[in-house]
């Protein structure tokens, strides 16, 4: 299973048939405790990276968010910890933030509020396995930055598009930027729960 995972990620994801893409996202969600007991961390990194490029195809989208909200799950605790191992390469942390703000800005572009929410939460219980405090706040801050500005823009645009009630085009925007804020919103809902659940565990 493991070759298999290489073969699939090294080629791209957008040289695949869209349904064949989408069985792919679901093979790679439903073996995530594989990929997490047998891959090393890159390769998990590079599974992440191939779901995540899988997202922008509409037939793949919901599979790929599934399956990085399942890899997410799965692969927490082995990403936690080989950070904190003693000699790590001290970027390690780094790759992860990389990898989850990816992650989430991908889903984000999908304007799919059900891929946005699962693969934040798939973040957000990453985030939460760390073991240094510091670094969870550094991580997660940047995986929630992109959301947040996308409520800042939507807000914008919702007070600008206010003083213009006879247009159509103005009440489609206001459409448009109250939708995106719903679902940023939902997004954030998902980072803080999944943080308090965790808090309220230990």
């Amino acid at each position: 299973l493991t070759q298999l995972v290489r073969s699939i990620c090294s080629s791209p994801a957008s040289s695949r048939h869209h349904l064949v893409l989408s069985g792919m996202c679901t093979f790679l969600g439903s073996y995530s405790t594989v990929w997490a007991s047998s891959c090393p961390p890159q390769s998990v990194l590079e599974i992440l990276a191939y779901l995540a490029s899988a997202i922008p195809t509409p037939a793949a989208t919901e599979a790929a968010g599934k399956g990085m909200r399942l890899v997410l799950i799965s692969v927490g605790p082995k990403l936690a910890k080989a950070a904190a191992s003693p000699g790590a390469d001290p970027s390690s942390y780094n790759f992860i933030s990389t990898a989850l703000t990816q992650s989430m800005e991908a889903a984000l572009s999908s304007c799919n509020a059900t891929v946005m929410e699962n693969v934040a939460e798939g973040c957000a219980r990453v985030c939460v396995q760390l073991k240094d405090s510091s670094q969870t706040k550094t991580i997660l801050t940047s995986v929630a930055m992109p959301s947040l500005h996308r409520c800042r823009s939507s807000l914008d645009a919702i007070s600008a598009s206010s003083s213009d009630n006879s247009s159509g085009h103005a009440a489609s925007q206001v459409e448009s930027a109250t939708q995106t804020l719903i679902s940023c919103l939902g997004v954030l809902k998902q980072l803080i729960r999944f943080c308090d659940a965790s808090i309220g565990e230990t």
